[in-house]
This record gives structure tokens, C-alpha cells and sequence, in this order.
């Protein structure tokens, strides 16, 4: 199985977070088209506006992506979810196989 991470933010330019960092391969640039915006303060960032997936009001970016090393989804979500400092409802994934899909704003990608 292979797992991919989109990003747009925080996870490709801050790099303190090296315990994640190990977790994942190298970020590339030709990932998915996702409609993103700036509609969330940050708690942690001092009420930062942060970009979200927003399908209402978004703008179409094309977003980077990374493979992990995880053997898991599972896995991959509890890194995120450290990484982030949140939980996993606000993880939204999308799976070819048999894991459930949690976000509709994210496309599927064909992994090679």
C-alpha cells in the first residue's frame, strides 16, 4: 500500500518537527488541484490565518505531496495528527482500497 500526504502549508516550510519529517519521503510539487483558502486562525500560530481546504470558498491550487513510510493509514493519520496537534476528525483521507473516505474536498490520486 501506498500512502501519500498532501500539503499546502506549514508542513513543507517549518522544519521543526523532525520526528515527523523521518516519517515521510521527499515533498513533490506536482500534486492534486484542492480549493483552498484562508479561513481558520491558528490557536497555535497566535491567530494566524491559516490555509484550509474550503469548497465554498476556495481557489483551486495545485498542492505538493510526499509518501510516507508508514506501513499503515492508520499509522500515517497518528503522525498527522501529532505533527498538527489535533485529532483525526480533522484529517480527512481518501482511500482506492478499503478504508472509508472522510473528506469529499479531497481527490483521489493514482499513485505509481
Amino acid at each position: 500500500m501506498k500512502i501519500a500526504m498532501l500539503e499546502w502549508g506549514s508542513l513543507l516550510w517549518d522544519k521543526s518537527h523532525r520526528k515527523f519529517d523521518r516519517h515521510h519521503g521527499t515533498w513533490k510539487f506536482d500534486g492534486p488541484t484542492l480549493k483552498l483558502e484562508f479561513s481558520r486562525k491558528s490557536a497555535s500560530r497566535l491567530n494566524a490565518l491559516t490555509l484550509v481546504i474550503d469548497a465554498i470558498h476556495g481557489k483551486e491550487c495545485k498542492v505538493a505531496y510526499a509518501l510516507s513510510k508508514r506501513r499503515t493509514l492508520e499509522r500515517a493519520i497518528t503522525d498527522l495528527e501529532a505533527r498538527e496537534g489535533t485529532n483525526r476528525r480533522n484529517i480527512g483521507c481518501v482511500s482506492t482500497g478499503s478504508y472509508r473516505r472522510r473528506d469529499s474536498g479531497v481527490p483521489s490520486m493514482q499513485m505509481q
